[in-house]
């Protein structure tokens, strides 16, 4: 839903008389899609804000996006290079189109609001796009750097008049009514982005809270000390029924009908080359088996119950600050304002980085490894941009061991299945980085076909590799967490490579 050309007229016509003769004082790209240019007269400024978004296109006012990345954009330094301090000597637009000109002395900026083909352009007096926000081409249009520019085809002849929803918002000016209009689209386009997202998480962890609850069920039925137990209480009618196979008295069937200790009817079925005694050890080491299966099942149950109630809290929330917003009890502005400071302080927390300096060269030292042939370990950038090595074989946990495996680095390992160390090069932990270097120990062990398994994970110094013994270790202070292989976390991380 972009503006229509009546509304961009209208636009056009509020910001001649403030930008012509105006200095380009500011040039700001916050995201893919949206651009703020600040102008200046006489001792005033105008920030424009330009939203290119395939949903949102419009032009209007910002005075709530900051803070700027600290980062620039490739468009940003472009933009800064050609106009900044450069005044403006008229502005036009299009007829019967949603093109805008602001025209410098030896450039234009060109803002398209073309819908799902919005972009903006940096042309020279020749018409050479020397600087675009995104670049593309199609058999009809080329929008590249260094190519002529050539308005889109197409214009419509059709009617458009202002819409009355954007007129009655009373808030000023009808620019001042269109960034209002548009910031609260885009707000409830977050927002419900934020609730959909949480409702299929939602769902996918009710899904598996009934999974785990069905197989806590199948757990519960199978009572195998029950059946040791009356094994053992039975152990001579049991060394008889044995004999008795092995004699071929009796068909080799291997179940024998028993009463429990209450009076239960049981059928137990045997291994007949074993002996009563080993049949009843099997059933005990299989009760063992069940018990450690039921604690973690309940410690998943209960991780996803509490992912539920957190989800809910989070979906609630949002559901709140869409009623604020709705009902005007919060600014859309101020909302916005709010997630672009999350995010951006989001951006800092996850680039923490070790302050030692032997980290920071072990780290290079990787990267330099990572171009060599034959190399026996993964290096894999994680998404905060914390690097962690992951062994190939044996031959490769002892390799990263001996490299890295040094001071506080983290080690990590799954517990019951073969599988490559992984070794975090950062002496710093946090929990978002320790949760993918041990899905990345589950996803590249045999544990990845069952989706979840136990990784302990210690300091690297704690770790000593067994002489004699190729890949085994000795390890101490070690952590325990368990890992439910997450599709989206993986691609997350192949992502950064």
């Amino acid at each position: 839903m972009s503006v229509n050309y009546a509304e961009l007229k209208v636009i056009y016509e509020e910001l001649k008389e403030n930008i012509i003769n105006s200095v380009c004082n500011k040039v700001t790209q916050f995201d893919n899609d949206t651009v703020l240019i600040e102008f200046r007269k006489n001792s005033k400024n105008l920030p424009i804000l330009i939203n290119i978004n395939s949903r949102f296109n419009f032009i209007g006012l910002s005075y709530y996006y900051q803070p700027a990345p600290k980062n620039p954009y490739s468009f940003t330094s472009t933009a800064r290079k050609y106009l900044l301090n450069e005044k403006v000597i008229d502005i036009k637009q299009i007829e019967n189109d949603r093109i805008l000109y602001i025209i410098f002395s030896d450039f234009q900026l060109i803002i398209e609001l073309l819908g799902k083909n919005g972009n903006i352009f940096i042309v020279d007096n020749e018409s050479t796009i020397v600087g675009i926000l995104k670049a593309r081409s199609s058999e009809k249009r080329k929008e590249k750097i260094g190519e002529k520019y050539n308005p889109p085809f197409g214009q419509t002849q059709r009617v458009f008049e202002v819409r009355e929803e954007i007129l009655r918002l009373n808030k000023g000016s009808f620019i001042d009514n269109i960034t209002f209009y548009y910031m609260k689209k885009i707000a409830f386009s977050k927002i419900d982005e934020s609730i959909n997202s949480l409702s299929s998480e939602l769902n996918k962890i009710d899904q598996s809270i009934n999974k785990f609850s069905l197989e806590l069920e199948v757990e519960d039925r199978n009572d195998y000390k029950k059946i040791a137990d009356t094994i053992i209480a039975n152990i001579n009618t049991v060394e008889d029924f044995l004999r008795d196979i092995k004699s071929k008295k009796r068909e080799k069937a291997g179940t024998i009908t028993l009463k429990d200790e209450n009076a239960l009817i049981l059928n137990i079925e045997l291994d007949p080359d074993k002996s009563a005694g080993e049949n009843a050890g099997y059933y005990y080491e299989l009760s063992k088996k069940k018990i450690k299966k039921i604690e973690q099942i309940r410690f998943l149950l209960a991780k996803q119950t509490e992912r539920r109630e957190e989800t809910i809290k989070k979906l609630s929330e949002f559901e709140k600050i869409r009623s604020n917003i709705e009902n005007n009890l919060l600014d859309p502005y101020e909302y916005l304002c709010s997630i672009r400071k999350k995010d951006e302080k989001d951006k800092d927390k996850y680039q923490i980085k070790s302050k030692n300096t032997r980290t920071n060269s072990t780290v290079n030292k990787a990267i330099k490894e990572k171009t060599k042939g034959g190399s026996n370990f993964n290096i894999i950038q994680l998404p905060s941009g914390t690097t962690v090595v992951a062994g190939k074989s044996g031959t490769g946990n002892l390799e990263i061991l001996r490299k890295f495996g040094k001071g506080g680095f983290w080690w990590f390992h799954t517990r019951d299945f073969q599988g490559p160390f992984v070794i975090l090069l950062d002496e710093n932990l946090t929990n978002i980085d320790r949760d993918y270097a041990a899905t990345l120990a589950v996803y590249f062990s045999r544990a990845r076909n069952s989706g979840k398994a136990s990784v302990i994970y210690t300091r690297c110094k704690h770790v000593r590799p067994i002489p004699g013994e190729k890949g085994k270790v000795i390890y101490s202070n070690e952590k325990e967490i368990q890992v439910n292989i997450d599709e989206q976390s993986i691609k997350k991380i192949f992502s950064q490579e």
